[in-house]
């Protein structure tokens, strides 16, 4: 059961008896946009019970998908095919990855590069030999490459240099990891290079896909993919060492599930933040009411020593990172003995019958935001019950379409934006800019004034566009319709349908200026990895984060069987 402090929310009849009793609780509300949308806020966002790669596992165990190799034909440098037949909830689908072993002298680290460790695709029912040819040619082409619409995406993948062929001849020689070699290799054998789908080379758009398909869910190819290449490089190193030696030894279950996919970003995902203003209160709505169920349960004892077990396997997962600490995060240390604080808290302010609110509250007011969101995560797992039903509603809330609604009246429109957009004006100057590189077709960015590539910026500076707007409309009357304004300054069409369509969503806008010199696209990394699903992020400078997703998942022999792993902080 949860309470709510809205007394609109309507109270179950069987809680009326405890109603009385607890009227006095402190109960939480749903954050506003200007405590939410700072950037060191969302920088702070923790993977929770409704990040897109947890709920995809959620699926994929509860409806039992049969994940397995067909066709596994490759050298004892790894150079070949590997074919995976999979059934999901009454769909045949295809993963093929196309299996390399690129020189170090020809890794660029640029998303542009010819040629990647695994250049895979994922496709509905069987693939023929005459497609996997042409897929294997147009996946060479990168950019210039074509697909189908049997494709649901191609994606990339690259070997850890750390790990990956250490573990080859270890199995090779009959051997098996050892306790520390989880923290050692970094968590991950393949590290992800990049998934194109969605529409892009012809690839099937997601909200194209039925309601029952098994990927119809928001970003769920994109989390199963990386799920996929994880899998393949166990099944890689395996047959690898297998060619090597015939006393070639198998990677134990247990150590598998200990093994995650590599991620990383750079400053491109800035432009994430403005691009999809509606998708942005979608996720940041949905994960604030999630946190607020779970804030407001009545706690029982079975619940309060869940918490506390969750608590402790957080602090001992984040002791893994073997002190990979950054300038733009809470230091782990101090999120340690914060999660640790919060612990020792648990049996003074939660108690049987009372709400989380006052440890939240508690937790916000005397720790890092960091080590509060960690609280946040955990209770959504606590009280998963009460939150799951939330996930029904990401692609109802981002499938919204902007339009301009031209019988508005500019007094209106200059009011709206007076009411939404005020906080834009603490920004008075624009240095920089984002635009996407012709060469390597990555998101830079530019200094105005110095640097080419103005005229084809990329929609970032908001806070200017407002300005710009709010300039023009000062000079249209008030009774004149937004139509007739459009007409005369159609430069603001953009901008003007985004604020008509989202300018009264909360979370809509991040109150910030990314083309100053102040950003960090680090934290813009973080916020949107995590909502992903990545753990354990690490920023090497204030452009690039890196992490690792599905650390601890259950494997594909677990998923046949519908077995239920609880993977959350992981022990390894």
């Amino acid at each position: 059961m949860w309470l709510t402090s809205d007394p609109d929310t309507p109270v179950q009849e069987d809680d009326w008896d405890l109603f009385g009793a607890v009227t006095s609780m402190e109960f939480l509300q749903m954050r506003t946009g200007d405590e939410l949308m700072d950037i060191d806020q969302l920088a702070c966002t923790k993977p929770y019970r409704l990040s897109f790669a947890r709920t995809l596992v959620q699926r994929m165990t509860a409806e039992q998908w049969v994940i397995e190799p067909k066709i596994l034909e490759v050298d004892a440098d790894g150079i070949g095919t590997a074919i995976y037949d999979i059934a999901a909830a009454g769909h045949q689908l295809t993963f093929v990855a196309f299996s390399d072993d690129v020189p170090e002298e020809r890794r660029t680290g640029r998303l542009s590069e010819k040629r990647f460790d695994g250049m895979g695709f994922l496709c509905h029912g069987e693939v023929t030999t005459e497609r996997l040819k042409a897929e294997r040619e147009s996946l060479m082409l990168r950019s210039r490459g074509r697909t189908d619409w049997e494709t649901l995406g191609w994606t990339l993948a690259t070997r850890s240099k750390r790990s990956f062929m250490g573990l080859v001849d270890l199995l090779a020689s009959g051997g098996q990891p050892g306790q520390d070699a989880v923290a050692s290799s970094g968590g991950y054998l393949f590290r992800n290079n990049g998934y194109y789908g969605n529409g892009r080379h012809g690839t099937r758009m997601w909200q194209s896909l039925p309601d029952d398909h098994p990927l119809s869910h928001p970003y769920h190819p994109e989390m199963f993919a990386l799920y996929l290449w994880r899998q393949f490089g166990f099944d890689l190193a395996e047959e690898m060492a297998r060619i090597r030696s015939p006393e070639a030894a198998q990677l134990q279950p247990d150590y598998k599930r200990t093994i995650g996919i590599g991620n990383s970003t750079g400053q491109g995902i800035s432009t994430f933040l403005t691009k999809w203003p509606g998708w942005m209160h979608a996720w940041i709505g949905l994960r604030e009411e999630a946190i607020v169920r779970a804030s407001n349960a009545l706690a029982n004892k079975a619940d309060i020593e869940r918490a506390r077990e969750l608590l402790r396997r957080a602090i001992s997962y984040l002791a893994l990172r073997d002190g990979r600490e950054d300038l733009y995060s809470c230091p782990d240390s101090e999120l340690i003995g914060n999660l640790t604080d919060i612990e020792a808290k648990l049996d003074a302010l939660v108690s049987v019958g009372g709400s989380w609110s006052p440890i939240v509250n508690w937790a916000r007011s005397h720790c890092h935001l960091e080590a509060a969101d960690v609280l946040h995560s955990i209770l959504t797992e606590t009280y998963s019950d009460l939150v799951d039903d939330l996930d029904e509603e990401f692609a109802t809330r981002m499938n919204r379409v902007a339009d301009v609604n031209p019988c508005q009246t500019v007094a209106e429109l200059r009011e709206l934006v007076s009411e939404r957009y005020d906080w834009t004006k603490e920004w008075h100057i624009f240095p920089n800019f984002f635009y996407r590189s012709e060469e390597h077709g990555e998101q830079r960015v530019g200094i105005r004034e110095f640097d080419d590539g103005e005229n084809v910026e990329t929609f970032t500076a908001l806070c200017r566009d407002v300005a710009n707007l709010r300039s023009d409309l000062a000079y249209f009357g008030d009774n004149k319709s937004v139509g007739l304004f459009l007409l005369s300054h159609p430069n603001h069409r953009f901008l003007v349908e985004r604020i008509q369509t989202f300018g009264d969503d909360d979370y809509a806008e991040i109150r910030a200026n990314l083309v100053d010199d102040s950003w960090i696209p680090a934290k813009a990394g973080r916020f949107v990895l995590s909502n992903f699903g990545m753990e354990l992020s690490t920023a090497h400078n204030h452009r690039y984060v890196q992490g690792i997703f599905f650390q601890g998942a259950p494997l594909p022999e677990d998923l046949k069987v519908g077995r239920e792993i609880d993977w959350i902080y992981p022990s390894v």
